[in-house]
């Protein structure tokens, strides 16, 4: 894919984790949400995920670090398959 794309390697990187969110909050959070389960009636309950990161500093630091772990591990391995191929990823 990196060969036939002609995008740069950060762009790649934004346009994945751009996607991601996308899937996570348009199908994922929605079947959390009905599936059945003991966070209020639900198997994940949305809300209380926002109320919770907005009354909880230590829980935003965290969720900021992983989420650029996250960046860090992928903007990483784009280069390594770009500079090699995938296989040395």
């Amino acid at each position: 894919l990196m060969k036939e794309v002609d995008l740069p390697a950060m762009q790649i990187v934004g346009w994945e984790g751009a996607w991601g969110t996308l899937m996570m909050v348009a199908f994922i959070f929605p079947a959390l949400w009905v599936i059945p389960g003991g966070d209020g009636g639900h198997l994940e309950n949305p809300l209380d995920t926002i109320a919770l990161l907005q009354n909880s500093s230590s829980v935003r630091f965290v969720v900021l670090l992983f989420l650029f772990s996250c960046a860090t591990f992928n903007a990483t391995g784009i280069a390594v398959t770009s500079s090699l191929s995938s296989i040395h990823r």
